[in-house]
């Protein structure tokens, strides 16, 4: 095939052919990584009142402070997000009415899964069983609370899920005198 010198200009080599999908490929994966992260980084307007109860009660908690905020780097006082759910999580009993209440550290790759049970004082009482929450890649993995690897997989399960919700910037502050800890 003959060539006239108007064609080549559009000829590439292998080599740069390679490169420029390469640059392609790299430029595609950081917008994704972009908008996930402008995604995950929009916060919710108004944290629900409830949460916050829930979240002062768990605060309130010496063992919630020592097991389950300290291993993700937080305290009193400091200011993460959360998510929550309502209720029971799937594949484990039924817990209706209970907040699973999932904080998450400040390099977002960590997480407690806590739990907190409304009281008949319109409060919250504070349950001694959380999970410790690992993220890889978009899937969140459980261990560390009581029962074993069914309920690691179907906590795990349920984290990835959660961490399709709303999420809620709170401020670690101990609850009033409606909080209890079983």
């Amino acid at each position: 095939m003959l060539l006239n010198k108007s064609h080549t200009p559009f000829l590439i080599s292998g080599t740069q052919r390679v490169s420029r999908l390469a640059l392609c490929f790299v430029l595609l994966i950081a917008v994704q990584f972009a908008v996930a992260q402008k995604v995950d980084s929009t916060p919710t307007k108004g944290v629900p009142k409830q949460l916050q109860k829930a979240i002062g009660c768990l605060v309130a908690a010496p063992f919630v402070q020592e097991y389950g905020l300290k291993p993700v780097k937080l305290k009193v006082g400091d200011w993460a997000w959360v998510r929550y759910h309502v209720g029971s999580i799937p594949g484990m009993s039924e817990t209706p009415g209970e907040f699973y209440v999932a904080v998450y550290g400040k390099d977002g790759s960590q997480g407690e899964l806590l739990l907190a049970v409304p009281n008949k004082r319109g409060g919250f009482d504070a349950v001694r069983n959380g999970y410790y929450l690992t993220k890889h890649g978009s899937h969140w993995t459980a261990d560390g609370g009581s029962g074993g690897y069914m309920d690691y997989d179907a906590i795990g399960r349920f984290a990835t899920r959660l961490a399709q919700q709303p999420r809620y910037h709170v401020q670690f502050v101990p609850g009033d005198s409606e909080c209890t800890s079983e």
